[in-house]
Parts: C-alpha cells; sequence; structure tokens
C-alpha cells in the first residue's frame, strides 16, 4: 500500500480507519496485508493492548509510530489510543455458507450491530445492494468491535443480480407482510436471510425471489428495529441448523 496523507476520514479515500485497541488488534491478526500503519497516542503506554499491538505489528513488519497529533486529527473521540489504517476491500461471498442480505441499509449503527451479530451467530458472509451505508466508515467498524474482519462481504447494484449469481441459495425475505411465521419455518443450507430498508423495508417486487418471512411480536409495538429482527432471524435459522 502507498503512503497516504492522514486526514478526516470520507467515502472516496481508498483507505479507513480502526478506532480502539480491539478493532485494531482484530485488524492485524485477519488483514495484515491490507494495513498500511498503526498510530498511538502517548498515553497508550499504560495499556497492556499496545504491547500486543506493537508485536503485531513487528512480527508482520508493519509500520508503527506515536503521533499524538495525527491522532487527534482523525479520531472521533478523546479517548482513542490505537488507530490501525488500512486499505478498503471486498471478498467473495462463500456459494457453500448461508448468507446475511441487506437491501439499501443506511444507519451506520444498525449495520454495525447485525456484523456483530452475524459472527455471533455463525453467519460469515454479507450482502449489501446498493445504495447502501458506507461499511468503511470508522463508526460502523467501531460497532462491530472487531467483527468486520471476520466476515467476507460484497455489494451488489441490484438485487436481482445478487439472486442470479446465487441462484441455489433460497431467500427468506423478512417484512411485516410475511406469509411464512418465523418459528414455523425451516432452514436448508445454503440459503440467504434478506431485511430491507429500516423505513422503507423490501419492497413488493422483491418477493418473488423467495419465500416472506413474518417475525411474530406482541400486538403493543408497531415494529422492531432492522438490527434487532436480523439478530432474532439469525438466532432463530442458526439454532434450527444446529450450530448453536
Amino acid at each position: 500500500m502507498r503512503d497516504v496523507k492522514i486526514k478526516k476520514y470520507f467515502k472516496k479515500l481508498p483507505y479507513t480507519y480502526a478506532f480502539g485497541f480491539i478493532p485494531t488488534l482484530e485488524l492485524l491478526r485477519t488483514k495484515p496485508t491490507r494495513v498500511h500503519k498503526v498510530l498511538f497516542k502517548n498515553e497508550s503506554h499504560r495499556f497492556k493492548e499496545t504491547e500486543q499491538i506493537r508485536h503485531l505489528c513487528r512480527q508482520k513488519r508493519i509500520k508503527h509510530e506515536f503521533n499524538n497529533r495525527l491522532v487527534d486529527k482523525i479520531a472521533h473521540k478523546d479517548n482513542t489510543y490505537a488507530v490501525g489504517i488500512f486499505q478498503k476491500y471486498e471478498d467473495q461471498p462463500d456459494p457453500t455458507r448461508n448468507h446475511i442480505v441487506l437491501v439499501n441499509p443506511s444507519d451506520f449503527g444498525n449495520l454495525g450491530t447485525i456484523i456483530r451479530s452475524m459472527v455471533a451467530f455463525n453467519f460469515f458472509d454479507l450482502i449489501l445492494i446498493k445504495p447502501a451505508a458506507d461499511i468503511f466508515n470508522p463508526k460502523v467498524i467501531s460497532t462491530t468491535t472487531g467483527a468486520l474482519f471476520k466476515i467476507r462481504f460484497k455489494h451488489y447494484d441490484s438485487f436481482k443480480d445478487y439472486v442470479d449469481e446465487y441462484e441455489f441459495h433460497k431467500c427468506f425475505l423478512f417484512k411485516l407482510g410475511g406469509k411464512s411465521k418465523l418459528k414455523k419455518t425451516k432452514f436448508k443450507t445454503p440459503y440467504s436471510l434478506v431485511f430491507g430498508h429500516e423505513t422503507k423495508g423490501l419492497d413488493a417486487s422483491l418477493d418473488q425471489y423467495g419465500e416472506t418471512i413474518l417475525i411474530e411480536q406482541s400486538k403493543h409495538i408497531d415494529s422492531l428495529n432492522i438490527a434487532m429482527s436480523a439478530s432474532i432471524a439469525m438466532y432463530e435459522a442458526d439454532n434450527k441448523t444446529g450450530k448453536i
């Protein structure tokens, strides 16, 4: 990776940042060839994680330095003591594994939480249908607490493009008007759990591509947050396939 000019993050940059000890450690363990440099604040000396990160940097021949000015320039929080700078990338999803598909997600927090739940419930392939929230925004990376680096992810221009490529995946489309109930749904690998935009949900035009699913809930609330819905669906699906 060429030398980069350190600046505040924006989407068009070819690189991004992992803020904090845990995301930086996970980045170094899983994507070392993508890492350009690691920055520390001088105050990080008092934390054991600093030496763990420095050890990995030396082992993998990754540049690292203590530089309060640069960390403060790019970090969102004053208590950021380590920053991993790395090149953006994508991975080809595994055609034999189950997928999570997000159609036009827009919220950074929801995206990060879903990725963290994916790793918790044995899902390691994420599909993002454009337009989608920037998965490389440091706010997303921080919310995943390093889980981002444990999954494969890829963007597609349309849901049809994805379905055409993975024709053997049965799609389960989660929506309030779903015809099948989650509790009674049977899952057989490989399958895809599909979720829509936070406020708009999934367009009815996508119903033709799979089975629509309803997550049953009480009448005391109108709907669930997308991150909650996705987490419940992942838990239920993985539980039925005997992985948890």
